[in-house]
């Protein structure tokens, strides 16, 4: 037993510690999901050459996640979440518990699917996954590090990445549960995230775990500076905190490694002209220093708060 015990501890050494941390896969129930709410959500439709039965079975499943799912959050609404994590572990069949409406859709639109579409679905996932790998093989861990100091947090010790041919209009989404699951979802087909923006968006759907709007690292510090100068907090400075973050730090050890050309999501879609242009200048000025190392980050946080939050409205007093 000893023998055994060691030789188990002796692989789990020689397994490298971002295999340890990253579980990236291809599943195809969450793939089937993905897709089928790209339809019913999205008007996607699956090109493939049906017959009709094929085509009525398809369309039937999609019609009934339409019905059920049209206008819900994948992100926010309980039972999308608890489908996608559940669907993550499934193996020859979905897991017991959803509606049966969902199940029998499942089921339904399964065998179309897996004919004319999960073959090529599961062949650009695996390639998708196979790059994101090797740079997190040589990169995870230092980017872990550096994301855990400058949040003063710690990173999740494992994330679960889904990677799919949809993960709706964003293409990219983190969800948490209460069993500590941190479970990304990330679209293959999305050129927004792939090659080396890949790492990038990796380690920003993980951040989600320890970075929250008002909760958090960042988050609870911009409500306490906001509160302390009684001001308002902009809704989305703590997500542009942390896109700047991982598109700035994904750039340092990208550019250690002869890539010199990167340019971070945040500027590559145009972020700051399309709802961040407050937080350009803060954010290049100040978190900046603070990543540089020549401001600590409260009073980083303070100064941007103090440039892009705005004054409560007066109170109407009664006559």
């Amino acid at each position: 037993m000893r023998f055994a015990a060691a030789s188990i501890f002796a692989l789990l050494l020689a397994v490298p510690a971002s295999a340890q941390r990253w579980q990236l896969q291809s599943n195809f129930w969450v793939s089937l999901h993905q897709t089928m709410l790209d339809a019913a959500q999205n008007g996607k439709a699956l090109e493939a050459p049906m017959t009709p039965d094929e085509r009525s079975a398809w369309n039937n499943a999609v019609h009934e996640y339409r019905i059920r799912f049209y206008e819900r959050s994948l992100i926010f609404d309980d039972e999308l979440v608890k489908i996608n994590d559940g669907l993550s572990s499934a193996g020859e069949l979905p897991p017991e518990g959803f509606a049966e409406v969902v199940t029998k859709a499942l089921l339904s639109a399964a065998p179309v699917y897996r004919k004319h579409r999960w073959a090529t679905d599961d062949r650009t996932n695996q390639f998708w996954i196979s790059i994101a790998e090797g740079m997190l093989r040589d990169t995870g861990e230092e980017l872990v590090r550096e994301h855990a100091r400058i949040y003063g947090a710690q990173f999740p010790s494992r994330v679960t990445v889904d990677v799919t041919p949809a993960a709706g209009l964003l293409g990219a989404y983190t969800t948490l549960n209460s069993n500590g699951l941190v479970h990304v979802t990330i679209s293959s087909r999305d050129q927004r995230y792939q090659g080396y923006a890949a790492l990038e968006m990796l380690l920003h759907e993980a951040s989600h775990a320890v970075v929250g709007a008002t909760t958090g690292a960042i988050g609870s510090e911009i409500q306490n500076v906001a509160r302390n100068n009684g001001m308002l907090a902009p809704r989305e400075l703590w997500h542009a905190i942390l896109f700047y973050t991982s598109g700035e730090l994904a750039r340092r050890v990208l550019r250690e490694r002869g890539i010199t050309d990167y340019v971070p999501y945040i500027y590559r879609q145009s972020m700051f002209d399309r709802g961040y242009l407050a937080f350009k200048q803060p954010l290049e000025t100040f978190w900046q220093s603070y990543l540089d190392g020549r401001m600590d980050r409260g009073s980083a946080i303070t100064a941007i708060v103090k440039a892009t939050g705005t004054l409560p409205p007066a109170r109407v007093r009664g006559l």
